[in-house]
């Protein structure tokens, strides 16, 4: 079989069926490599949104052919997989992948396409390669999957700081089990301490954090009392609990955002067939959500700042009540303390409605 052309289709089933050898599979995404590597080459553009007449539609972000076609035959050679990357990257497999040339001389098609899927330091030097110019990555917070040598000693290199969530191996366990009863301080609704961890392909020690909650005892096994959470950090002149409130930023800022928005918006699938059509989909979650912000912020008052969209519906919304007929007319009766709640709110959506413009002063 003669080596294929970037635009065939292997035969259905991809890597799994050996149609294609690795030479032929890399051979694909090879030639694609002088366009790839271009100082001119651009992945592709956002598209802005625009209307033609009543239709309005949403922004996208295009990819220009050549990243399209590249796209497609990663799909074609099998070179884009489903599976749990985090936790891969955890595995010895993967960090001999990783460190050892001669088992990436060695690997398989199918740890190449993992390879290649979970290769987060390429990631991290790819995002700041396309910042702004002028503009750097100065900080780096990200979960567990994270938690690799080849990134501690990128952000080292290339004076990052960092607090990264740590993967509860031996070694990290063995090193909680190690911190002093007496160095646990009170933190939020459970204690925190830290002491100081490397790993064997870390250039530099750095800090481990740890968090630890009380947990429910079972009376039929035997565990530790205590939940732990653990962070690895190169954070410097700050207590832990400073550099812990630091990190946690990084779930409320955007992990907690986007499971609210996924969640209590309906936007945890796409439901169409085309890029486009889901961009218009989530597009309208998006505003749905901003609105939502907007009213939650302007027009519920105090105690409702950082109340979900569940919670609204169920604070707000369920609210219990009784329809009543006398007189020829139909009342709602709800609790005082409700209607108190919903004539603020209607005094306050007028206000707001005033100063946007939107009915006149004297309405």
């Amino acid at each position: 079989m003669e080596s294929a052309t970037e635009n065939e289709t292997p035969p259905l089933g991809g890597w799994s069926t050996g149609d294609w050898s690795i030479k032929q599979r890399l051979s694909a995404l090879a030639a694609f490599l002088p366009a790839l590597s271009a100082p001119a080459f651009r992945a592709g553009e956002w598209i802005g949104a625009e209307q033609q007449g009543d239709a309005i539609f949403m922004g996208s972000f295009e990819l220009e052919p050549t990243a399209k076609r590249f796209v497609q035959t990663a799909y074609n050679y099998g070179w884009v997989i489903d599976f749990d990357w985090p936790e891969w990257n955890r595995t010895e497999e993967a960090q001999a992948l990783y460190h050892d040339p001669d088992a990436l001389a060695h690997a398989s098609v199918i740890q190449l396409a993992k390879l290649l899927t979970a290769r987060n330091l390429e990631f991290m030097q790819a995002c700041e390669r396309n910042m702004p110019k002028g503009k750097k990555i100065a900080a780096v917070r990200a979960d567990s999957a994270a938690y690799q040598a080849t990134i501690f000693n990128y952000c080292e290199e290339t004076g990052k700081v960092f607090a990264i969530g740590a993967d509860q191996d031996a070694a990290v366990k063995a090193a909680i089990a190690a911190i002093p009863e007496a160095d646990w301080k009170t933190f939020r609704d459970g204690e925190i301490a830290e002491t100081v961890h490397c790993m064997s392909k870390t250039k530099k020690a750095f800090r481990l954090i740890v968090m630890r909650r009380p947990r429910d005892q079972d009376l039929f096994e035997e565990r530790s009392p205590w939940r732990y959470h653990a962070i690895a950090s190169n954070r410097e002149n700050e207590d832990a609990a400073t550099t812990m409130e630091w990190y946690s930023k990084r779930g409320d800022a955007s992990e907690n955002r986007i499971k609210e928005l996924k969640i209590g918006f309906g936007i945890n699938y796409m439901p169409c067939g085309t890029f486009k059509a889901n961009a218009v989909f989530f597009s309208i979650g998006v505003l749905t959500y901003n609105l939502y912000l907007g009213f939650r912020s302007a027009t519920l008052g105090s105690g409702w700042e950082r109340s979900q969209v569940q919670t609204v519906r169920w604070r707000l919304f369920q609210t219990a009540g009784k329809i009543v007929r006398h007189g020829r007319q139909v009342f709602l009766k709800i609790s005082a303390a409700m209607l108190d709640t919903f004539s603020a709110i209607r005094e306050r959506c007028a206000i707001v409605m005033q100063e946007g413009g939107v009915v006149p002063e004297t309405s």
